[in-house]
């Protein structure tokens, strides 16, 4: 943890360090508003339902998977404040491996039952056609989105730095909108470009593993030495599954 959160005026300390997670999450909501936008106006209203229904099926995976990677912050940091550095370095790598074959899992999953998602959710028949493309793309970036949410937890709770993330979100953003533009409004690509929008999501996870990187050496993720630690694994599970429930 940062120490300059355990210093000085405690409430001012907390103040500058929840405002960019403010920030952050009216960024994100910002970050989704645009999709629906771009596609209603320039693919019509059959595409911004679609984009509508589909995004809170996703949205309900991700959301659970938000509170494992609040697990994963929380035992991060319990082993920083004991100044354990190999569990420390133990958690991270876990949380790479972690992040990774959940992803990978999800992503087969989640493209092989999108045409049952849709029925199960009774999608009217019009937006099906724009529904299941833009669930299976959507399903094919889970791999950088989960990996983008574990760096960015790392960051904050287990590093005390929340103004990165703010940061590299609105740079994502801003190029989020700028690939609507093109792929939807300029290549006419549809609910398909729109969903598309893993290519900001991967540029995200990128500066912030970079962020991670550059920290100080306890905070590097090796991904040559990644392995799966069992017991911390169930630290994990036991802290964030409540959350994401």
């Amino acid at each position: 943890m940062n120490k300059s959160l355990t210093e000085g005026i405690i409430w001012k300390q907390l103040l500058f360090f929840a405002l960019p997670i403010f920030f952050s999450s009216i960024f994100q909501h910002i970050y989704n508003i645009v999709d629906s936008a771009i596609v209603g106006q320039y693919v019509g209203t059959a595409a911004f339902a679609a984009i509508s229904s589909a995004g809170y099926i996703v949205c309900i995976v991700i959301t659970f998977f938000v509170g494992i990677s609040t697990g994963t912050g929380i035992i991060v940091s319990h082993f920083y404040g004991a100044n354990d550095s190999e569990s420390i370095h133990k958690a991270i790598r876990t949380t790479v491996t972690l992040s990774l074959a959940a992803g990978l899992i999800l992503t087969l999953i989640g493209i092989w039952i999108s045409p049952n998602i849709v029925h199960w959710t009774k999608t009217p028949e019009e937006v099906v056609p724009y529904s299941i493309p833009y669930i299976k793309i959507y399903f094919l970036g889970t791999v950088p989105v989960l990996l983008n949410l574990e760096f960015k937890v790392l960051l904050e709770e287990a590093c005390g730095d929340s103004k990165k993330p703010l940061y590299f979100l609105i740079m994502s953003s801003v190029l989020n909108v700028l690939l609507d533009i093109l792929f939807v409004v300029s290549f006419k690509w549809g609910v398909e470009g729109a969903a598309l929008y893993i290519i900001s999501q991967s540029f995200s996870a990128f500066l912030v593993l970079g962020a991670l990187i550059f920290r100080k050496p306890v905070y590097k993720v090796d991904s040559i030495r990644s392995f799966f630690d069992i017991s911390i694994f169930k630290k994990i599970l036991i802290v964030g599954l409540p959350v994401g429930f």
